[in-house]
């Protein structure tokens, strides 16, 4: 192998490497997917924190101990989980707090507006009411 071969297989080694490492580091076509299925539940949690605030802001300002939409918060919103059918999950804290829960698969790569609030072990994200 002369020196000219040499060097041009060192660079398409080098080359290969570094495109592994990218596919390592992204996580692939799959981490992808399970990514954007995360962003949308998240999408999901916010509308329905939306739909928590009309109906506290409709009951004189008081939390809802559960959500039921009513005529006056009407909204095409998901209560489920579009991709394993699981509901989401509300939970009433106290006066001013609350939470929505969903199943995420990499909660860790969530890079979507409110995803610092997002607990990563319960999948739950914190909302305040602030009428």
């Amino acid at each position: 192998m002369t020196l000219k071969n040499s060097i041009i297989a060192a660079f398409i080694a080098l080359a290969l490497a570094f495109i592994g490492a990218g596919i390592w580091i992204a996580g692939g076509p799959a981490t992808g997917r399970a990514e954007k299925r995360d962003a949308e539940r998240m999408e999901d949690l916010g509308e329905l924190s939306e739909l928590t605030f009309c109906l506290a802001e409709t009951a004189d300002g008081v939390l809802p101990e559960v959500i039921d939409a009513t005529d006056a918060c009407q909204r095409d919103i998901a209560l489920s989980d579009p991709y394993n059918g699981n509901a989401y999950t509300y939970f009433r804290i106290s006066e001013r707090a609350y939470k929505w829960c969903g199943d995420f698969e990499k909660p860790e790569r969530i890079r979507t507006f409110g995803a610092q609030s997002l607990d990563p072990e319960t999948g739950c994200v914190q909302f305040t009411y602030r009428p």
